[in-house]
């Protein structure tokens, strides 16, 4: 009997034993799992501090390096509301332009005697839009023609050009004669100038040199 009360207290001990080591085991089996929880939390804690501070610097640098947007005075709206206003407008001063500025030999019905012009923004139309000749008191006396610039020009009629030649063989002195026509100027967006009676003057030197007329 002392010898199974022995083997019983020994088991009993064993037993014993293996549950303190066993309790000893979880336990620190569960502090390192605690601590290394704590670990992960605390550097992701700080990884998103440092995502955080470095976001805040780079948007603190671009809405440093961002230009302000000029404002613009009112001046500056109407003067371009004033520029579209313009462009609605149709040509105005239309007006005939000597070229050459003086006729010094005599006058052919193929020489050009200048061009018509008008102001407009938006630019004149090309030839043969850009001007129209729709009357006057010497409209009969001219020829409608391109000038080299591009511009609708004007050259004389036979009969006119030798009534300028024989004005100019009369007089010694250098002559001016001034001459109506009237025109309509169109301009790019298709705007029309009211007709507008226009003078064509044509100064002339004293007589020089005689061309020999082309027939």
């Amino acid at each position: 009997m002392a010898l199974g009360g022995g083997a019983m207290g020994m088991f009993s001990g064993i037993v014993a034993f293996g549950r303190r080591l066993q309790s000893d085991l979880v336990l620190r089996t569960a502090r390192g799992l605690y601590l290394l929880a704590a670990c992960v939390s605390l550097a992701l804690l700080t990884l998103a501090v440092v995502i955080a501070f470095v976001a805040q610097l780079t948007t603190f640098r671009f809405n440093v390096d961002e230009p302000v947007p000029a404002v613009h005075p009112p001046q500056a709206e109407a003067i371009a509301v004033s520029d579209v206003a313009a462009r609605l407008l149709p040509p105005t001063s239309p007006r005939f332009v000597q070229d050459p500025a003086i006729i010094t030999t005599t006058l052919t019905k193929d020489q050009p005697l200048g061009y018509f012009y008008a102001d407009t923004p938006n630019g004149l139309a090309a030839y043969p839009n850009d001007f129209d000749l729709i009357g006057g008191p010497d409209a009969a006396s001219f020829v409608l023609e391109r000038h080299s610039n591009g511009h609708t020009g004007l050259r004389p009629t036979s009969e006119f050009a030798d009534r300028i030649n024989a004005a100019r063989t009369a007089h010694s002195t250098a002559t001016t004669e001034s001459f109506t026509v009237r025109v309509v100027a169109r301009d790019t967006a298709g705007l029309r100038s009211t007709p507008t009676d226009v003078i064509v003057q044509i100064d002339r030197s004293k007589r020089g040199p005689v061309l020999p007329r082309r027939l």
